[in-house]
């Protein structure tokens, strides 16, 4: 019987952390959407504004779904031409855009995505 109580116990936890990852995964999921609508958006408004009046700079705004917060920092720089990394203080012709989504369910999470738009 003792060897049995052990068995059930050992597959509850390992349902909760099957069930925890799935949720987790779900999470992530939503978080990439989010990012990822961000991205489209800015490159929506570059074929619409153009190129020049995409502004650089950080700007962070608060989304919730399913009762759960995340924050979306997008991060909008000039980048070096040579090596599409390196941030540079003047327009190249090229802009960085970053996003990153964070949230918290019982820990800390993030997920970043990253596209890059020129003046062509």
């Amino acid at each position: 019987m003792m060897i049995l109580s052990l068995g059930f116990v050992g597959i509850m936890s390992l349902y909760g952390m099957m069930n925890g990852n799935t949720e987790n995964d779900e999470l992530k999921t939503v978080a990439s959407k989010l990012a990822s609508q961000k991205i489209e958006e800015i490159l929506s408004n570059k074929a619409t504004v153009g190129y020049a009046n995409i502004n650089t700079g950080l700007t962070t705004d608060q989304i919730s779904y399913d009762s759960l917060s995340f924050q979306r920092q997008t991060n909008i720089n000039f980048v070096d031409s040579s090596d599409l990394k390196t941030i540079s203080g003047s327009d190249t012709g090229f802009k960085r855009i970053d996003v990153t989504i964070n949230w918290s369910n019982g820990s800390n999470q993030n997920v970043s995505v990253m596209s890059l738009i020129s003046n062509h």
